[in-house]
């Protein structure tokens, strides 16, 4: 993901880059942080972090353009 505030919210079982353990796939699904706690979390995460967000990508846009 080229975007780091993408990369920094994205839910994907690759966030950490390494294999999973495996087991069940209930197990190999929570580990990857893919089970519902874990995309809820993510949700919460993302929804709470709005305005740091929006004041991050409005310096990024405020930078690129005085370039």
């Amino acid at each position: 993901v080229s975007n780091p505030v993408a990369a920094e919210y994205s839910l994907t079982s690759d966030r950490d880059g390494r294999w999973r353990t495996g087991g069940t796939v209930e197990e190999v699904v929570a580990e990857a942080g893919l089970d519902p706690e874990s995309l809820l979390r993510g949700i919460e995460r993302f929804v709470r972090d709005r305005p740091a967000r929006m004041r991050s990508l409005r310096e990024a846009v405020e930078a690129a353009e005085r370039r």
